[in-house]
């Protein structure tokens, strides 16, 4: 209600509450994600300096974009067990076989990477909420600074280890939105092997 009417012109507007993912606080992701930046960036725990309604801002938006990836790879996943189940293999008198097939899944990959991104883009806004001078290095640019200041706990390893994932998914994001012969995404439908197999 301080939002939707700050100078309380009407008294009948409620309080409101809306859901932020379709998953509760019961699925992990949603705790590692959600719940522990709740716990590490509310008021009182952070320098004056660092605006805690903006860290959570972001937080919010790496979950809607992870619960967005968990419900598309649910889909495929289901969509997929579905095909495999219902795959009789059968060869037909003329030796043919009909293949399975799904739709568009170079489509809903391309959808999952972009999500994947958008949620890395948010957790480096978060982080520059406490190096605001990063710039547009990126992570290796924070992997840098952190590596040259003097520390009491094992961060700068914990980054060193998680710089090449991180890297990665900006890199599959590239390979989709900015295709290069050396650099593209291929998505394959169901097809046979040499063997024989599905």
């Amino acid at each position: 209600a301080d939002e939707i009417d700050p100078e309380r012109t009407n008294p009948n507007i409620p309080n409101t509450v809306q859901r932020l993912a379709a998953f509760g606080s019961d699925e992990e992701f949603i705790g590692k994600i959600l719940l522990t930046a709740h716990g590490l960036l509310g008021k009182g725990h952070l320098s004056p300096n660092i605006d805690a309604n903006a860290a959570m801002v972001h937080t919010a938006e790496i979950t809607k974009n992870v619960a967005e990836m968990r419900i598309l790879s649910d889909r495929v996943a289901s969509e997929e067990q579905e095909i495999v189940d219902k795959f009789e293999g059968k060869i037909g008198n003329d030796r043919s076989l009909v293949l399975p097939s799904m739709v568009n899944v170079d489509i809903r990959i391309r959808e999952f990477i972009q999500k994947a991104d958008h949620a890395l883009q948010k957790l480096f806004d978060l982080t520059k909420l406490f190096y605001p001078d990063l710039g547009s290095g990126g992570w290796e640019s924070l992997k840098s600074r952190i590596e040259g200041e003097s520390r009491i706990d094992n961060f700068d390893q914990f980054l060193s280890g998680a710089t090449p994932f991180l890297r990665m998914i900006r890199n599959a994001r590239n390979a989709v939105e900015h295709e290069r012969p050396e650099m593209k995404l291929i998505a394959t439908d169901f097809a046979l092997n040499s063997q024989n197999q599905l």
